[in-house]
């Protein structure tokens, strides 16, 4: 599995498929037509120092997946970024906002942009940086991003018992 370092393009489009009416490839521009709401959020990824609060805003991801028109099955949403993919279940979608804000500045390419989910409270691996697609499916599908923190994880417990 590849770790989730890919940079984004600047021509960087979101496909929404899957279990939708119709599927959708935005653009920056078209999401930023979008209403936006915020949220402060205190960051903490496993083997990493907390940091401070910070304040996100984009659009609510909720309000993303809606332009595609959701099926009633379609009881997930896989967020993607190349080969790492989170899955949420629609419940938690509903706090989730794709932000391309931190701090009142565009979210950095080394940060995650020009799209990061932003879940408040929930763990890090469903954060995901430089979003490229959403898929709306029946059922969770595999974690890869869980997956390659625990992989992670692992290692680091390893370096430390040889060190």
């Amino acid at each position: 599995m590849k770790p989730h370092t890919e940079q984004p393009r600047p021509e960087q489009t979101l496909r929404i498929g899957g279990l939708v009416t119709e599927e959708r490839q935005l653009t920056v521009a078209d999401l930023a037509t979008l209403p936006r709401t915020g949220t402060a959020a205190e960051f903490h990824c496993d083997g990493k120092p907390k940091t401070t609060d910070r304040f996100w805003r984009g659009p609510r991801l909720v309000d993303v997946i809606g332009l595609a028109g959701p099926l009633p099955a379609a009881g997930y949403v896989r967020v993607g970024a190349g080969e790492y993919v989170a899955p949420l279940t629609r419940d938690e979608a509903e706090s989730a906002i794709l932000a391309d804000m931190v701090d009142d500045q565009p979210i950095s390419p080394e940060s995650g942009g020009p799209w990061r989910l932003v879940l408040p409270g929930l763990r890090c691996s469903a954060s995901v940086k430089w979003v490229d697609r959403l898929e709306l499916a029946a059922e969770a599908g595999e974690n890869t991003g869980l997956a390659l923190v625990r992989a992670r994880n692992r290692a680091r417990r390893a370096q430390k018992q040889v060190s």
